[in-house]
């Protein structure tokens, strides 16, 4: 036996040392929707904590669902939903990252420090992304767990639809409008029925964002939708622009597609 056949030998051990350590580093939930498979992960300080990416909290809106509001999504019991990974972003204009978009984008990351429910519930974070209604996402390369899981919280970080897609107000039945920000209170719901799951306290939940997510945290102060409870009683965020959220009456949107710059004249749409 020559030194190929050890190297061989020693790089195999490795590699099924590699994947074991790997697999000792998933872990299992179950949640009356079915399991969820999440994976440790590293704050910036060297705290582990749990990654739980790309779950899906409402139903694809495609098809007939385009343009529609939210709706809960199905159970996927007895499979178990994948969430190591990043889910999608919602379809918008980038260079960078068109390999990532997707309209079955309605999804949201769940980050914990502790799965057990059964010893203190932590305080929720609910971060809600910028980018004018019509760029970036939730997703951990834009608002990962790294930087906030030191302390000893529950962050929850989500997609919404952007652009047209999102904000279409046609005033009928084929385009309500702002599907964006009911998406948004489709993931608050959620987080109020399975946060506990995660280790989260559901009746201390922060609404947190700036620009567009900021706006958002303030539209939802308004919103009849969220004033029927107080379950959401914190919200902060710094407004630093001003725009209506209605993008009504583009021709380009459908010349161009989803993501299309809004408008940024409040007057010119009387909101």
């Amino acid at each position: 036996m020559g030194i190929g056949y050890f190297k061989a030998s020693f790089y195999g051990v490795l590699i099924v040392a590699l994947a074991c350590h790997a697999a000792d580093k998933t872990i299992i939930m179950e949640t009356t929707l079915g399991a969820i498979k999440g994976v440790e992960m590293e704050t910036r300080l060297g705290n582990k904590f749990w990654s739980f990416r790309g779950i899906r909290y409402a139903e694809p809106p495609v098809g007939e669902l385009r343009f529609q509001n939210p709706q809960p999504v199905r159970a996927w019991k007895p499979q178990i939903f994948d969430a190591t990974e990043d889910g999608p972003m919602c379809p918008q204009i980038t260079e960078t990252r068109r390999a990532m978009l997707s309209e079955d984008c309605l999804r949201l990351n769940v980050y914990t420090r502790s799965l057990n429910s059964s010893e203190h519930l932590r305080p929720v974070i609910v971060y809600l992304h910028p980018g004018g209604f019509y760029l970036f996402s939730g997703i951990s390369l834009d608002a990962g767990g790294q930087n906030f899981l030191d302390r000893d919280i529950v962050l929850v970080t989500l997609n919404y639809r952007l652009g047209s897609l999102g904000f279409l107000a046609l005033g009928n039945e084929q385009a309500p409008g702002n599907m964006g920000l009911k998406d948004q209170v489709m993931a608050l719901r959620w987080v109020q029925q399975y946060v506990r799951r995660f280790g989260g306290d559901p009746s201390s939940v922060t609404l947190w964002g700036y620009s567009a997510g900021a706006m958002s945290v303030g539209l939802h102060m308004m919103s009849p939708m969220q004033q029927q409870s107080d379950r959401f009683g914190r919200k902060t965020g710094e407004i630093v622009e001003v725009f209506c959220a209605t993008q009504a009456g583009y021709v380009e949107v459908f010349e161009r597609g989803p993501g299309v710059l809004r408008k940024n004249a409040i007057s010119d749409h009387r909101c």
